[in-house]
């Protein structure tokens, strides 16, 4: 398994944090995305590497950059 990090920003749309999961691959991350709030932007981050950042829209629907 691998492991990954979900970094969440003090961005005055919910608290800083930080989220570590494993997995086979960081598809995972979509069911421990799915209780946040839009507007976040969220660095998604393995092995000190960064993979992108994820953003989750009004509509809810998320995009990677």
């Amino acid at each position: 398994m691998r492991t990954f990090l979900l970094v969440f920003p003090n961005d005055g749309n919910g608290e800083p944090k930080t989220i570590a999961f494993q997995g086979e691959n960081p598809s995972a991350v979509f069911s421990i995305l799915e209780h946040e709030t839009s507007d976040r932007s969220i660095l998604l981050m393995e092995s000190g590497k960064r993979l992108g950042t994820l953003e989750r829209h009004d509509d809810g629907y998320w995009t990677l950059n």
